[in-house]
């Protein structure tokens, strides 16, 4: 059965919080949400999937602007668009398809 991490960040840093099975991973949720209510700033969640170490869905309470409020899918990340592929704005730079 799957296991998940559950990590916290309300002051800049990401600590662990718990772990939980699949199977009960919406309780922890809905338990993250409610904890996020009672509290008087910003607080962040995101689940890991402990087999992958993939981020598989965040939470935000009081999010900056543009970025989404509550449960969420991470937003991928490119670390070296050029390196990617995907930056086409520069003429011949390494990368570049």
């Amino acid at each position: 059965m799957s296991r998940y991490s559950i990590k916290v960040n309300v002051s800049g840093s990401w600590a662990s919080l718990c772990s939980s099975p699949a199977d009960r991973l919406e309780a922890v949720k809905v338990a993250c949400e409610q904890l996020a209510f009672a509290l008087d700033h910003g607080i962040v969640f995101k689940i890991i999937d402990c087999q992958t170490e993939q981020v598989t869905a965040m939470y935000n309470n009081r999010p900056r602007a543009g970025e989404p409020h509550g449960w969420h899918a991470p937003r991928v990340s490119v670390p070296n668009p050029v390196l990617a592929g995907i930056d086409r704005t520069t003429s011949g730079a390494i990368g570049q398809p």
